[in-house]
């Protein structure tokens, strides 16, 4: 009632107050029978206060109830303490045969971590402990050993947990995965733009968005180069848009042709210049993460043998003095040979019978490159600025014309630089091998 309620009639009972209608407003909005139930439960001194604010420890040693009673008690406890392992679990998947593929064979086990747990000294700790060494999905001995470290005696009502697995890559959580897929299903092939559900931001760097580190992403430059060279990519001609046709790369171990994915994050008819090629393949290792599902690791192929171009170390960068690498390989088969594997390399020097001129010819096609690169994309003092030169940016229209080749032509500039000081240093491959007796190339003892 807002007003007070005066009736007609009662004069004697209401004197000489003039009668006045009641007004009601009901007050049944959720938050104010929340509001009403909460101040309702927590009474100083009344039942519901004094339940709510006893602790574990004191509810399962609570002498004013018998045995019988302590013992349902510690049986509700345990059933509670199990109840919330299951809720604890992270809300993602994990691949199992991804992640033993990522580890070794090994099984990924769910591990957990709690708040202080005042069951020191009482049965149903131990039986706790008993459960968990009878569960094959967690890391059993290290949730063992957290529990003991949590025990004690502290008057806390309640426990938190908070279940996690152990450190992995991305790619091992297929549930996240597979709701991006879906996503980007739904958008392939749609009159809009698909590459917008996965690509990188525009105000990030694509060095920075991209799924690997600045070592393996600069072996992968560099294997591009020496591909390049050897005529081991092969794509589109420039111009034609064909956005389904795909890059690929040639194999050296498996002698085959093994393809990117079509269409890339940034196809063809996207991609502005004509050198973009790299970072569009490069960029396109994020649909890779897509197709785990189906392909398992293998879905990285493409990417992998494209390192493999440069360096055919299994995980870490190969560094050993000494001893050649997929680079020095490939050169030095050029010069000698004038091709790998039988494929058409650059500069037609499978056309020449001199190994100095094919390396001439090879040195001419880089420097060729690096001078588009430092003229074009690379900043510098006096450089254009205008449309199809890509260096200072003075203008705001520039950015609107911008290829995915301004994030890497510094990588791309350094890069080719090695693979041009491999070129112009390499022996043959007639003389690999004949007497490698400088110091730097190592002397084994």
């Amino acid at each position: 009632m807002t007003t007070a309620w005066v009736p007609a009639g009662l004069q004697g009972a209401t004197g000489s107050a003039l009668p006045t209608p009641a007004r009601y407003e009901l007050r049944l909005r959720p938050s104010e029978v929340l509001g009403r139930a909460r101040a309702f439960v927590a009474r100083r001194g009344e039942a519901f206060e004094v339940f709510c604010s006893q602790s574990l420890r004191s509810f399962l040693t609570d002498e004013t109830v018998g045995e019988h009673e302590r013992s349902q008690r510690s049986q509700a406890v345990l059933t509670g303490l199990k109840r919330t392992l299951e809720m604890a679990r992270p809300l993602v998947e994990i691949s199992t045969e991804t992640y033993r593929s990522l580890h070794n064979g090994d099984t990924p086990a769910l591990a957990y971590t709690f708040s202080p747990i005042p069951l020191r000294n009482q049965s149903v700790a131990q039986d706790f402990l008993d459960y968990l060494d009878q569960e094959s999905t967690i890391d059993r001995e290290l949730v063992h050993d957290r529990v003991d470290k949590a025990l004690g005696d502290e008057d806390v009502a309640r426990i938190d947990v908070f279940g996690s697995y152990p450190r992995t890559l991305p790619v091992a959580y297929s549930g996240l995965l597979r709701s991006v897929r879906e996503s980007w299903d739904r958008a392939h092939g749609s009159a809009g733009s698909p590459g917008r559900v996965l690509a990188v931001p525009a105000s990030t760097s694509l060095s920075g968005g991209l799924p690997f580190g600045d070592a393996e992403r600069l072996t992968m430059v560099r294997g591009w180069w020496t591909a390049t060279l050897a005529g081991g990519i092969e794509r589109a001609p420039w111009g034609g848009h064909s956005d389904t046709q795909p890059v690929r790369v040639w194999d050296t171990e498996e002698q085959e042709w093994v393809a990117f994915p079509a269409p890339m994050l940034t196809p063809p008819s996207r991609m502005i210049t004509a050198n973009a090629w790299l970072p569009a393949v490069l960029e396109s290792s994020l649909l890779a993460y897509l197709r785990v599902g189906e392909d398992g690791l293998q879905a990285f192929r493409p990417w992998r043998v494209l390192r493999r171009w440069a360096d055919a170390s299994v995980n870490e960068p190969q560094i050993a003095f000494g001893v050649t690498t997929p680079v020095d390989e490939a050169v030095s088969t050029l010069l000698g040979r004038g091709q790998v594997d039988g494929l058409t390399p650059a500069a037609g020097i499978d056309q020449l019978t001199d190994p100095e001129l094919r390396r001439e010819k090879l040195l001419s096609y880089c420097d060729v490159i690096l001078g588009d690169l430092e003229q074009n994309y690379l900043p510098g003092p006096g450089k254009a600025d205008e449309p199809g030169h890509f260096t200072n940016y003075r203008r705001r229209s520039l950015v609107e014309t911008t290829p995915l080749t301004i994030d890497l032509a510094q990588d791309m500039h350094d890069e080719l630089s090695h693979v041009r000081g491999v070129v112009a240093s390499a022996p043959p491959a007639s003389d690999l091998g004949a007497s490698p007796t400088s110091f730097g190339s190592g002397i084994e003892y």
